[in-house]
């Protein structure tokens, strides 16, 4: 029976080779002192899991292989831990794919999902999987692509992708509390009969629904696209990683320092539409209703 929860650590203590996963631990079997050092192994070894991403750079692509598991980043579940656990995509696939009937019990929470250089950062293709508090930004191609699914959306940022932010086919999305700017093409684009229900968004190019609404979100310092004059070929073009905290006259983390700051002008999207989600770990002062974007209901949410 595997264990209810495994752990993944890109440069653990004890693993002879950080940052390599060809050289593991000895001992590795995803445990907290002996953590997988790639995602892929802790999906390959897990069964009605949940697998913590302890922060780091991950450089590979991810199949979640029909398994109903969770994978969370450490920061989203402890507000010791800083800095972000991000999936970085190779060799032109998807950067993660749920191609497999997973079901809305498949959750991918807290992550940044970047590096799809000509392919999406989340295919989703007949499957109903849950994203949540995830950064989806600087992919080559759409920021998620469903074909024949029922995703559902919470609390994401979807932005700086070369193709549309959020791409349906055929597909039943609901998205929340979710900021969808910035794309490279529509932020919605949707092919069949079927259309995302969104509410309590901010959709650039405006999108109906309930609390919807289409204006600048102010981030911190949002990420770009560097051309090393070539404007003809985008493939060689170079993501240059932001920050997509939202600005706050009253706090916002600035996670190079980790420290709190003071900004001039206050984000639109904080306290922004949904007072039935949950803005308990928000810090104070907070407005009692959930920032859109990953870092609402964090503890890394800007204050009110």
């Amino acid at each position: 029976m595997p264990p209810a929860l495994l752990y993944v650590d890109d440069d653990a203590p004890a693993d002879p080779g950080p940052n390599n996963t060809k050289v593991s631990d000895p001992a590795e079997d995803g445990n907290a002192k002996h953590p997988f050092d790639s995602i892929q192994e802790a999906i390959n070894a897990a069964a009605g899991t949940t697998i913590i991403v302890r922060p780091g750079l991950y450089n590979e692509t991810k199949d979640l292989k029909g398994k109903n598991v969770t994978i969370k980043a450490q920061w989203l579940e402890d507000k010791a831990i800083k800095k972000p656990s991000i999936i970085q995509g190779v060799d032109g696939m998807p950067v993660i794919t749920f191609n497999n009937h997973e079901s809305q019990q498949c959750v991918l929470a807290g992550l940044t999902i970047t590096g799809g250089k000509e392919a999406p950062g989340v295919w989703i293709n007949g499957a109903s999987p849950t994203l949540m508090n995830c950064l989806i930004v600087g992919n080559g191609y759409n920021g998620i692509l469903c074909q024949d699914s029922s995703a559902t959306i919470l609390n994401c940022t979807i932005s700086g992708n070369r193709a549309a932010g959020l791409a349906c086919v055929d597909s039943a999305v609901v998205v929340l509390n979710t900021i969808i700017c910035g794309n490279g093409s529509q932020s919605i684009e949707v092919s069949g009969t079927l259309a995302p229900v969104v509410t309590c968004s901010d959709i650039q190019g405006t999108w109906p629904g309930t609390g919807n609404m289409d204006i600048d979100p102010l981030f911190a310092d949002p990420g770009y696209w560097l051309d090393p004059a070539t404007p003809e070929d985008l493939t060689d073009d170079i993501w240059v990683p932001g920050d997509y905290h939202l600005m706050s006259s009253t706090g916002r983390f600035w996670p190079l320092f980790e420290i709190w700051v003071q900004d001039k002008v206050h984000s639109p999207c904080i306290d922004a539409r949904s007072p039935a989600s949950d803005a308990s770990k928000e810090p104070v002062p907070s407005g009692g209703v959930v920032n859109m974007g990953p870092y609402g209901g964090t503890s890394q949410a800007s204050k009110s």
